[in-house]
């Protein structure tokens, strides 16, 4: 990873985003002109941060690491993540009001649970806040003497900054990830109890940065981008898409069906055509992922009397990732008819029969929503 290159990269990002957004809401405290009025509005617009029931914003206030690490994990889309190995922090109860964001916070290694201490009251330094940015990323390794060749070059202040902080601010140096305070150019203040306005700078920087180099639990939990067949019903929050109940989905038949040969009650087995994606390109299902139901009220076609029909239900699926979760549908197969005499044989002479073969497109009505974690594939029930 070329440094320079990701810096001034994220840097460009960062400009084009902030010039270009436009706002929702105004807060009575905030001027246009405070420097960091747009990341504020655009940390609000995500619902990252949010203002008082006064409709002020207090951007000169601080703010707890309990609710920074609530903002890191919003900020970068991971507050529905089901974390399954839970951390027992000395100093956080079960029922502290930020418990699972911070499970959440330290799952993707944005803080450090290895002393068992939090002390999520305590005020966010901006150390901390760097720490917390930098963890979020992928990162060259770094020398201490480099970074402190860095840090002394570009802070008046280098002298004071601790040893615990070196090589995390060097990174965030290289990268341009450190918010500088007007007036205090030049200055870390790693020590300095960090506004709420100077977090959401910082959550910004971390966020635009995290798009192009997560770290590897963040970029694992991340929704994939895939090419496929969209549902466009489909809605996605945070991380997780909804497919609504009454939505059709394509399917294609795994075997050779028939109603002059299946009776009703016999297995049926289908797979996804193809890779079922989001509006935005998020991948929901992966193509082959295997469906099992049963045939129902199987008809077969016989001159005169009747036309071939059956239904198809079906109950699970197997993913991708080997889960075995409900995929409960029903679809009801006929023949169709578009032309005049075509319709006048089905009928007058019957006999129509369905036949599938594998591979054969099948279209389901999904009977109860599913709802699949975009980042890795699993489906919630």
């Amino acid at each position: 990873m070329d440094i320079k290159f990701l810096r001034n990269t994220i840097l460009l990002i960062a400009f084009l985003f902030v010039a270009n957004f436009s706002y929702a809401q105004d807060y009575t405290d905030l001027d246009e002109n405070h420097w960091a009025y747009k990341y504020i509005q655009m940390l609000t617009d995500e619902g990252v941060v949010v203002g008082y029931p006064d409709g002020s914003f207090h951007p000169n206030e601080y703010v707890t690491r309990a609710e920074y690490a609530s903002m890191a994990i919003k900020g970068l889309k991971m507050q529905d993540y089901h974390v399954k190995e839970v951390i027992e922090f000395d100093d956080i109860p079960l029922d502290y009001w930020a418990y699972d964001q911070i499970q959440r916070a330290a799952y993707f290694d944005l803080i450090d649970a290895k002393n068992k201490t939090f002390n999520p009251d305590g005020t966010v330094t901006r150390a901390h806040a760097i720490s917390i940015v930098v963890n979020a990323l992928t990162t060259e390794n770094l020398s201490e003497e480099k970074a402190r060749e860095i840090l002394k070059k570009t802070y008046l202040d280098y002298y004071t900054i601790d040893k615990a902080i070196i090589i995390t601010a060097g990174k965030a140096t290289i990268l341009g990830l450190v918010v500088e305070v007007p007036g205090k150019k030049n200055y870390l203040d790693a020590e300095k109890p960090a506004t709420r306005a100077e977090l959401c700078a910082f959550l910004f920087k971390m966020m635009e940065a995290a798009k192009l180099n997560p770290n590897k639990k963040i970029a694992d939990a991340m929704p994939k981008i895939a090419e496929g067949i969209v549902i466009e019903e489909a809605t996605v929050e945070g991380n997780i898409a909804t497919i609504p109940a009454g939505t059709i989905l394509p399917v294609a038949s795994a075997d050779s069906y028939s109603t002059q040969k299946n009776i009703s009650g016999q297995e049926f087995i289908a797979k996804t055509p193809d890779n079922l994606v989001t509006k935005q390109n998020y991948l929901m299902l992966k193509k082959d992922d295997y469906i099992s139901g049963r045939m129902l009220n199987v008809r077969k076609g016989i001159p005169i009397l009747r036309n071939g029909k059956f239904n198809l239900e079906t109950k699970t699926i197997k993913t991708h990732n080997d889960q075995l979760a409900e995929f409960v549908t029903i679809s009801d197969l006929s023949v169709e008819h578009n032309g005049f005499w075509q319709k006048i044989w089905h009928f007058i002479i019957k006999n129509d029969r369905i036949d599938l073969q594998d591979g054969s497109p099948v279209s389901v009505k999904l009977l109860k929503p599913l709802k699949i974690d975009l980042g890795n594939g699993w489906i919630i029930e």
